[in-house]
């Protein structure tokens, strides 16, 4: 008889869970990429598109394809810059919360420079969101090398829920305050700037050290 697809779903996700809780390393690794999007979904998924469609000379579609192009662009080169510069990988635990404080410090730039020069943010925003793909890429690698091959897909679940969950908070409250509380542009970018740096420090703060279950190792 076929199990239930839900309660087969919520199986896999207690067993994704639980074999995260057991290693405390693995436990802080899976929360990198929502220590980013808990600020980062109200920028790139609520601001930019602001900062399009408010951009002078250039239309709402081409304003918001410039930003998101510097988006990708960023995000591509970030991987790519951090596998040949950061080649300890020994020390990449310790650098993913730099990386996002890297990524907000460089959106605070954004909201400080839109009314001084188009090319200067288009390049913060490149650099913001290189910050972040080498985060995304560098948590990504250590997951896959700690985990074991038969729990590695619900382990990244995890990763994926956790970080879906943070980027719908962030675009919700970000379009919350937009809507009802006339938060302007260059704030919000400014606000969810402070937000991101916040939250790259706290996770650089976190310290599991280099315990790991012996079952995983």
């Amino acid at each position: 008889m076929k199990t239930p697809l839900f309660k087969t779903a919520f199986a896999n996700i207690k067993r994704g869970w639980l074999r995260v809780y057991t290693e405390s390393r693995l436990l802080r690794i899976v929360f990198a990429k929502s220590s980013w999007n808990i600020a980062g979904g109200a920028l790139a998924g609520v601001f930019l598109v602001l900062l399009g469609a408010e951009t002078d000379g250039y239309g709402a579609a081409m304003g918001f394809g410039i930003f998101f192009f510097a988006r990708g662009v960023g995000t591509g080169l970030g991987p790519i810059i951090a596998r040949n510069v950061l080649k300890d990988e020994s020390k990449w635990p310790g650098l993913i919360g730099k990386l996002v404080i890297v990524s907000g410090a460089f959106y605070i730039l954004v909201s400080l420079t839109l009314e001084i020069n188009l090319l200067l943010t288009v390049s913060l925003i490149l650099l913001a969101h290189a910050a972040s793909g080498a985060n995304w890429v560098l948590s990504t690698i250590m997951t896959q090398r700690w985990v074991e091959d038969e729990m590695r897909g619900r382990v990244f679940s995890i990763d994926m829920l956790f970080m879906s969950i943070a980027f719908s908070i962030s675009t919700s409250v970000a379009g919350y305050l937009v809507e009802h509380h006339n938060l302007g542009i260059a704030d919000g970018i400014l606000f969810f700037g402070s937000l991101m740096v916040l939250s790259g420090i706290m996770f650089t703060l976190w310290n599991p050290g280099d315990s790991k279950s012996a079952t995983h190792s």
